[in-house]
């Protein structure tokens, strides 16, 4: 990490400035430019301390979060919707290829997948059926 050209006795602090303000790698690599800069020790503590504090001199905007924090629900519908989308893309896959075709190799590596995937799937299942009963009862 950029912060790793510091004085050991910044690193930590500056890191948590990065790490609490969402700073870009671009905007790390520049602030700790900066920082070197500072040939005195107490001035660079100082600066550290304020950026700590929240007060951002007006030429280093603050990174911002981009996307909107998600919720549990919007974690599983996606999850729903990229199991859905590669579970139709595979049997798509292994019914419009038979494994015969790929060659000995790929046979060996993809029945070892396939077979493994089964009580996974089996797993799954039996959860979803456990999952919507106990919401149905309630």
């Amino acid at each position: 990490m950029v912060v790793g050209q510091l004085p050991r006795g910044n690193q930590h602090a500056a890191a948590s400035v990065v790490i609490r303000h969402g700073l870009t790698v671009r905007q790390a690599e520049l602030w700790v430019a900066e920082l070197l800069e500072c040939s005195d020790e107490g001035k660079r503590a100082a600066q550290i301390a304020r950026w700590m504090d929240g007060v951002w001199p007006s030429s280093h905007p603050v990174a911002r979060p981009t996307r909107a924090m998600r919720s549990e629900a919007d974690w599983i519908a996606m999850d729903i919707r990229t199991l859905r989308d590669v579970a139709a893309r595979l049997e798509a896959r292994l019914l419009a290829t038979p494994l015969v075709a790929l060659g000995p190799s790929a046979i060996e590596l993809m029945a070892g997948g396939i077979v493994a995937l089964a009580p996974i799937l089996h797993t799954l299942e039996r959860t979803i059926a456990r999952v919507t009963r106990e919401e149905v009862a309630a």
